[in-house]
């Protein structure tokens, strides 16, 4: 995907939707995040998958294969954010880290799943997904 050979502050952003119409239908499925190479430390925040508010949203099947990432920056795997329509329908189910995932600069946040702003709508409670092997450096 990237690789950084000298230190990075620019936010990586993987698949974004940030202006979805409410009357469409979503879909972000069986995609694999890999190769985000960091020869140095950066500062720069990662952000995977970001959505804006649509009818409904699938953000199931996606892989996050062997990732080192090195930056102090926040990193988020999936953000499902806004609400949607009344009749709306979210489902994030089987996304899943292969082999494993690594944060080796101390910094800020790690978000697998974030989640913001229900209301009036359904979510299909997260199944299946499988967040491990995952190791962080920690502030003293």
């Amino acid at each position: 995907m990237i690789t950084y050979t000298v230190a990075n502050s620019g936010a990586l952003t993987g698949i974004s939707n940030i202006a979805g119409a409410v009357t469409c239908a979503l879909s972000i499925q069986n995609n694999d995040f890999r190769g985000i190479v960091h020869s140095v430390a950066g500062t720069n925040a990662q952000n995977y998958i970001t959505l804006a508010p649509t009818l409904s949203q699938n953000i199931s099947n996606n892989t996050f294969t062997n990732l080192i990432v090195n930056t102090t920056g926040n990193v988020t795997f999936i953000t499902v954010s806004n609400a949607l329509g009344i009749t709306g329908v979210q489902t994030v189910n089987a996304n899943s880290i292969v082999t494993g995932f690594q944060k080796p600069a101390q910094g800020e946040l790690l978000l697998l799943l974030r989640k913001r702003h229900i209301c009036q709508w359904i979510f299909h409670y997260p199944k299946r997904n499988n967040f491990s092997n995952v190791t962080v450096t920690v502030q003293p």
